[in-house]
């Protein structure tokens, strides 16, 4: 095969191309069997090359460092992509053979070198990992009709906070209408009053096929930061719980503050990722805690997910008692000119005495970075 020559652009691409890469969704490469089954690294990923029994055909298979799947078939004798094996609507005898022999060479890829994961983007299965640790919410799938649209609910009340739909791109407002690209995107509720800022952020859209005022379409291809994703399911989370005012941005996000004096935060951050914290009665599982670092810091220095509550403690030092502990995980320090205490006053917060919810300047602030 000239491997230099440029593969025609495909017939029929509208009766799909993924025949074979359907065989590749909702699975994740594993480098380590990917090598071991013989494909050979490149620039950007791997390759693998097979001719099909008889000769005359050949499959090329690539897999990036992303996990995208990519399979082509080629003739040989021709030196050209055989591109009628990939529509269904092609049914020829000789078509059928080939397919045949092409898909077992798929599936057996499949088999040998990928591991099956809930979702078909990385951030998608992250982002299960993450709530399912955070929170201990187990995934649910409310759509017979549509098996992988998958929820998930607060425990007390059943409802659902984040709704993972696969669907055209072109279902997304603003997205070309002939664009059949499958792609997975969550749905969740969100404060009105930010819904017009976050329209602006490149991944995030009006909600599909649920209220526009109070929820939103994230994508889940990494567009949007992690960071921003969890900010946001832990919002709609809070906001379905029946806890979260409709005037506060921040139900559910707090500043908290700290003393250097009686405590050295700095000091167990630096040493780990997750400590132990004062718990404060409202704080819950999942919500996120800014962290303010008294003098010499006097500045808010790190973002932190609570990880448990309710962990029974007793400690008390005349006025101060500690009756309960939670557990705080660092996601993110911050340099101490980023937040300095002359600063909180401009983004609506003139007090950092006790653990207090932020402001929409505040999120809105941090947003821009």
């Amino acid at each position: 095969m000239n491997r230099g020559k440029v593969p025609p652009s495909l017939l029929y691409e509208d009766q799909t191309m993924n025949l074979f890469e359907e065989a590749f969704r909702r699975k994740r490469p594993d480098p380590e069997r990917l090598s071991g089954f013989g494909f050979v690294r490149s620039e950007d990923g791997w390759r693998y090359e097979e001719d099909l029994p008889g000769g005359s055909f050949r499959a090329v298979v690539t897999v990036s460092d992303d996990g995208t799947v990519s399979y082509r078939l080629y003739d040989l004798e021709f030196e050209e992509e055989y591109t009628q094996a990939y529509a269904s609507a092609f049914m020829g005898s000789h078509i059928r053979d080939i397919r045949g022999k092409g898909l077992a060479v798929a599936q057996r890829i499949a088999e040998k070198c990928f591991d099956d994961v809930s979702f078909i983007f990385p951030q998608t299965n992250a982002m299960d990992l993450w709530i399912r640790s955070t929170f201990r919410d187990v995934p649910d799938h409310p759509f017979s009709d549509y098996p992988s649209y998958t929820s998930y609910r607060y425990p007390s009340n059943r409802k659902w906070y984040a709704l993972v739909m696969d669907i055209p791109r072109h279902s997304l407002e603003g997205e070309k209408k002939d664009d059949e690209t499958v792609v997975e995107v969550v749905n969740v509720r969100i404060d009105p009053s930010r819904k017009e800022d976050l329209l602006k952020d490149a991944g995030i859209y009006p909600a599909y096929h649920m209220n526009k005022d109070s929820w939103v379409s994230v994508l889940l291809d990494g567009s949007v930061s992690d960071r921003l994703l969890h900010e946001l399911v832990t919002f709609s989370r809070r906001s379905v719980a029946g806890n979260a005012s409709g005037t506060v941005t921040g139900a559910g996000i707090w500043i908290v503050p700290s003393n250097p004096r009686m405590y050295d935060i700095v000091g167990a951050f630096e040493r780990s990722d997750e400590i132990s914290w004062k718990q404060s009665s409202d704080i819950h599982v999942g919500d996120t805690i800014y962290m303010y670092v008294g003098a010499p810091v006097s500045a808010v220095k790190y973002r932190c997910t609570v990880t448990r509550t309710d962990i029974p403690y007793s400690f008390r030092d005349g006025s101060f008692s500690i009756k309960r502990l939670m557990r705080i995980r660092k996601e993110e320090t911050y340099p101490d000119s980023l937040l300095p205490f002359s600063k909180l006053p401009e983004l609506g917060i003139r007090a950092v005495r006790g653990p207090r919810h932020v402001t929409k300047e505040f999120l809105d602030f941090l947003s821009d970075r």
